[in-house]
């Protein structure tokens, strides 16, 4: 089986799909209720990094009826991303689920870009804990619609917390407002010995024997491995609000809104 195709790691704007090849239907591990399909493309892209899943539905090319993807599982051993669909409507679904069969895939564009938007926003926090010389290191991120946040390991004047927020969403806004159109978003998968080569220091966590995604904001940023969807550029963010900055122990979490 062949890994999946991710197509939203090239163009996270990317919202429709017309050539994705079903190569595998199987059970889902846990889940006696969903079948798994398995295609050799996919524009869905799967809970992780503190990113949630995408939402949408899927079209054999022969038929009219759409199929909703009720779930999406990265199988990180395989490197396949199984797209989870009810197996309520079985009998009227057997005539279309054929191996070889081409699928139209359509994602919820509306979820995709404020996921993508929230996604990068909390990425660019990082970049304005570092130009604000605080001393953070980044941790948890939690890039979902319901309360977004990242966590750092590190520890903040308690009585300048309110100071620092202020400076820190301004610092980003001011990033959005007066970054150049020229200086977009910058997005490479290397191969591993030359990433190490071109970008000189990589994270221990990357494993040595595979490609990875290199993302970062603008040609400044140095950046960072992402396999998660982001901006063209920042200025799509458009505004940032820090909601809240809380610190306890040696965790700072800082809070956001779009």
């Amino acid at each position: 089986m062949p890994s999946t195709i991710k197509e939203y790691l090239n163009d996270s704007y990317k919202c429709e799909l017309s050539s994705a090849v079903l190569l595998k239907i199987e059970s889902v591990s846990g889940d006696e209720n969903s079948l798994g399909l398995i295609f050799d493309r996919t524009i869905f892209h799967p809970q992780g990094g503190g990113q949630p899943s995408d939402e949408g539905e899927i079209q054999a090319s022969n038929s009219e009826f759409s199929i909703k993807i009720i779930g999406l599982v990265y199988d990180r051993s395989r490197d396949i991303i199984i797209h989870k669909i009810s197996k309520e409507n079985l009998n009227e679904l057997e005539a279309i689920l054929k191996h070889g069969t081409t699928f139209n895939q359509k994602i919820n564009k509306e979820r995709r870009l404020l996921n993508t938007r929230l996604h990068s926003a909390g990425h660019l926090l990082d970049t304005a804990v570092s130009k604000l010389g605080l001393n953070l290191v980044p941790g948890k991120g939690y890039h979902f619609q319901d309360g977004p946040y990242v966590e750092y390991i590190g520890s903040l004047d308690k009585s300048k917390i309110n100071t620092i927020k202020e400076e820190m969403e301004k610092t980003m806004n001011d990033f959005i407002n007066n970054i150049t159109d020229e200086n977009g978003s910058i997005v490479k998968i290397y191969p591993y010995l030359e990433g190490l080569e071109e970008l000189k220091k990589l994270p221990d966590y990357l494993p040595k024997d595979k490609p990875f995604r290199w993302v970062k904001l603008t040609r400044e940023d140095y950046g960072c491995p992402c396999g998660g969807t982001h901006v063209k550029h920042i200025k799509d963010i458009m505004s940032v609000k820090i909601s809240k900055i809380t610190n306890k122990g040696k965790i700072v979490r800082i809070s956001y809104l779009l």
